[in-house]
């Protein structure tokens, strides 16, 4: 299955899913963001979820990142892999569960939901 599609994402810290937004994966590129934030960035499929980098770029209201800081232009580099159905090896191709870090400073990770909402026209 492609993971061409438009998709929401979600971030969990310490407070729980404290933010999302929208991206959409299209031709290994991927196009998004939030209230806040836009994305803009690369992926490529492997076979048990993705990979991605994206540079993240404030627009608009409070700099406020789900790392916590205030940063206005930055890079994340993605790894996720299908969420796992308990029946057996069976997975779901809809919710992507993987890991988000700051390529400028690793050791801030955030754990990431990714759900599949529409295909593309």
């Amino acid at each position: 299955m492609s993971l061409e599609a438009l998709w929401t994402i979600e971030f969990q810290d310490v407070h729980g899913w404290v933010n999302g937004g929208v991206v959409v994966f299209e031709t290994n590129r991927v196009f998004g963001g939030d209230s806040n934030y836009y994305y803009v960035g690369q992926f490529e499929q492997t076979k048990y979820g993705l990979t991605a980098d994206a540079r993240i770029v404030h627009y608009h209201g409070e700099a406020r990142t789900a790392f916590g800081d205030d940063a206005k232009d930055f890079t994340v580099s993605i790894q996720g892999t299908y969420l796992q159905v308990a029946k057996g090896e069976q997975r779901s191709e809809d919710i992507i569960m993987g890991k988000m870090r700051r390529t400028d400073s690793p050791q801030q990770e955030l754990v990431i939901r990714l759900t599949r909402r529409a295909d593309l026209p």
